[in-house]
């Protein structure tokens, strides 16, 4: 018995399940099948894991760390970064990650995450953080990035400190590509047990969230015409009623 998950990217549908067998080793299973070649399935490298990002130049892909480095509890410190080019089947290297700093958003030539209050910038070169400023936030956040800009929530699960207290409320800070604050609001989790990130996706009007664990569909939004006008709207997710046969 284990766990799945599902990640759409660029055309492309991850489907991975991990388990733990009897001696206490990880098995984990992966395909990926293209959506626009009638389901064909892709090549996949053994050093790759998991689809993270579609940066607008390739997919990116969590994998193995080519530095192997891990910390006194046995957690590794790095993970590695690869470019994916499905239609060449070529994984692309392009350097580590740091594993403690939220989710973080890595892509083709740079990485951001949430350090210690300040928003950061990753350098895979130095593998170093480059402190771009203080955004007066305390405890750990979650960091993602969109089109219009750059979105900080609290970490509502911590894999690493799966005891930490937990808030009932997420609180949302947006900022554009400036680093400029256009905006925040919040949604109440009370009651709910949430695994995974808490933003589903975007389009170009809006940015969607989930309150379903392992973020199988949308539940909340946001319009992005909110964004600087000084007051941001929570707004619920409403399918149509599609009438389908029982």
């Amino acid at each position: 018995m284990g766990y799945g998950g599902i990640v759409f990217s660029k055309g492309y549908v991850q489907v991975r399940f991990i388990d733990v067998d009897n001696d206490g080793n990880t098995i984990a299973f992966t395909r990926v099948y293209s959506l626009e070649s009638s389901g064909d399935m892709a090549k996949w490298d053994e050093k790759a894991d998991q689809i993270m990002a579609y940066d607008g130049t390739e997919i990116i892909v969590n994998g193995l760390s080519q530095h192997q480095k891990k910390d006194n509890t046995g957690i590794p410190i790095f993970a590695g970064l690869y470019g994916w080019d499905p239609e060449a089947s070529v994984f692309r290297y392009i350097g580590e990650r740091p594993t403690d700093y939220g989710s973080g958003w890595y892509g083709a030539k740079e990485g951001y995450a949430f350090c210690n209050g300040f928003l950061c910038r990753w350098d895979y070169a130095t593998e170093k953080f480059e402190p771009l400023f203080d955004t007066d936030l305390e405890g750990k956040k979650d960091l993602y990035v969109f089109s219009e800009g750059l979105l900080l929530t609290d970490m509502f699960f911590d894999y690493y400190d799966q005891d930490a207290e937990i808030s009932n409320t997420i609180h949302f800070n947006f900022y554009d590509w400036e680093f400029k604050l256009t905006g925040k609001c919040e949604l109440s989790i009370e009651g709910k047990h949430l695994i995974g990130g808490i933003v589903f996706s975007e389009t170009a009007d809006r940015i969607l969230f989930t309150l379903a664990s392992f973020a199988n569909y949308p539940t909340h939004y946001i319009n992005k015409a909110d964004l600087g006008t000084g007051e941001i709207k929570m707004h619920e997710y409403y399918y149509p009623d599609l009438n389908l046969p029982e």
